[in-house]
């Protein structure tokens, strides 16, 4: 849709997105579009009471999402080097 800022994702059921930053910003609204889209989301960052506040917003505004937080992700995709491969076994999407 022209001039949309919202994201719109087709049918994501049966998937996994690991999603960096997804605290806030553009991360937030990724995670959120997803879960809206049917995915599993796991949300990443620095701060773990922004991660459970956003996964709050998220459930609120999504009924039955599956929606999770996780600091360990975020500490091995920011450690390691751009090669990701075994980092997030079974993640096939990583924001």
């Amino acid at each position: 849709m022209a001039g949309s800022t919202r994201l719109e994702i087709s049918s994501q059921l049966g998937r996994t997105a690991a999603i960096t930053g997804a605290t806030g910003g553009l991360g937030y609204e990724t995670a959120l579009a997803l879960a809206k889209a049917g995915s599993e989301v796991i949300l990443t960052g620095r701060d773990d009471r922004k991660g459970r506040s956003a996964i709050e917003k998220i459930s609120r505004e999504v009924a039955g999402a599956k929606v999770s937080y996780n600091l360990s992700i975020w500490r091995a995709l920011h450690r390691s080097p751009p090669s990701h491969s075994g980092c997030t076994p079974g993640i096939p999407l990583i924001s």
